[in-house]
This record gives structure tokens, C-alpha cells and sequence, in this order.
């Protein structure tokens, strides 16, 4: 379908969006975004390099190929784990919403856990004490 379209959609969020998720939900809503101006075309490329994605469900771009202090334990973001088998998800939410998200609704639990927006850093909202030892990404486990 991709290579259908090369030279014929435009090359940009916008033409990402007449098919992914549609014009009207446009999903990337994160802080990569949104702080740092990235678009559809930084991970995943222009048109013709995503139609070279053979199988996209298992190859899609992977998050330690820009962030060098996480290694990613599976194919997918979705399904990575870290901390004792904690989803990745669990404390930096979903694919196209990494924490700190533009949609209020995304930033529900993390004011609920502890008391801000931002990706889970505050140990209390897990545990019932700062545990010992160094956290996740070589955190000293406070706020």
C-alpha cells in the first residue's frame, strides 16, 4: 500500500494521517512531538522507506536506535519490559504518547500517581517505600 502511494502522498504528518489513524485523531500526541518537534518521518521515514518494511507489525522503528540509555527487550516498544518485567507502557505510556502527552485524558493516571504529568519517576507511586538500590534507567529512585 506504501509503495502505491509514494510520489503521490505528501511526505509529512499530514500525509501520514489521510490513512494513520485518520485526519481527525492524529495519534502523535507526545512530548517527542510536542517538545522536540518531531514528526511520522523521524522514526519512521518517508513513504518509500516504509514500504520497504516487509513486515511492519515486527519491525518497527525501535526506541534504543535514539535512546542509547535503554535497551529495548523486544521488537516492539508495546510489548518491552524493564524493572522487574514492568511493561514499558506501564510507567512512559503508549507508542504515540509518551509522556507528557497535549491530550489531558493521557496525563489522568500520572496525576493520579504522582501528582504531575510526566513519566512515572517517584517510586511511592509503586511501592509503599523508595526502595534501595538504583531504579530503572540508573534512577536513584526518588522524584
Amino acid at each position: 500500500m506504501h509503495d502505491l502511494h509514494t510520489g503521490k502522498v505528501e511526505n509529512s504528518m499530514a500525509g501520514c494521517y489521510n490513512c494513520h489513524p485518520g485526519p481527525q485523531t492524529q495519534c502523535l500526541r507526545d512530548v517527542m512531538n510536542q517538545e522536540e518537534g518531531m514528526t511520522c518521518l523521524d522514526c519512521h521515514g518517508n513513504l518509500s522507506k516504509v514500504a520497504q518494511n516487509a513486515n511492519p507489525w515486527f519491525n518497527e522503528p525501535r526506541r534504543d536506535t535514539c535512546h542509547g540509555d535503554v535497551t529495548q527487550n523486544n521488537a516492539l516498544y508495546r510489548f518491552s519490559t524493564a524493572h522487574h518485567g514492568v511493561y514499558c507502557e506501564a510507567c512512559h505510556d503508549s507508542t504515540h504518547a509518551i509522556a507528557k502527552s497535549r491530550e489531558p485524558n493521557d496525563a489522568i493516571k500520572f496525576f493520579q500517581l504522582q501528582g504531575r504529568n510526566g513519566p512515572i519517576s517517584k517510586c511511592t507511586a509503586c511501592y509503599l517505600t523508595t526502595p534501595t538500590g538504583p531504579g530503572p534507567h540508573g534512577s536513584s529512585g526518588g522524584d
